[in-house]
């Protein structure tokens, strides 16, 4: 089952999701993702339906997919990930 397949499923099949709903799924305050919207700086697109502002369900299961995938690591770089770059430059060289 896709991400996609479980919001589908939790939402009943509605294709397009409040900021309420968002908020809830990605673990965050409304109010912040409402301030996010506003700033141009909240990571899924949203548009206004009539007087709502509302995202695809599919945008916001891609975000998801996209998040979980690649997970930042903050801080200076390992020493595996050092010897890993220094071994990658030695075979391209």
């Amino acid at each position: 089952m896709t991400t996609l397949d479980i919001l589908l499923h939790r939402y009943n099949g509605k294709i397009t999701l409040n900021v309420s709903d968002i908020a809830q799924i990605l673990g965050y305050c409304e109010n912040h993702c409402r301030n996010l919207i506003s700033q141009d700086k909240f990571p899924i697109q949203t548009f206004l339906m009539g007087s709502r502002r509302v995202a695809r369900v599919d945008a916001v299961a891609a975000y998801i997919d996209n998040v979980s995938a690649s997970p930042k690591r903050r801080g200076p770089k390992t020493k595996a990930q050092k010897i890993a770059e220094a071994k990658a430059e030695v075979r391209h060289a």
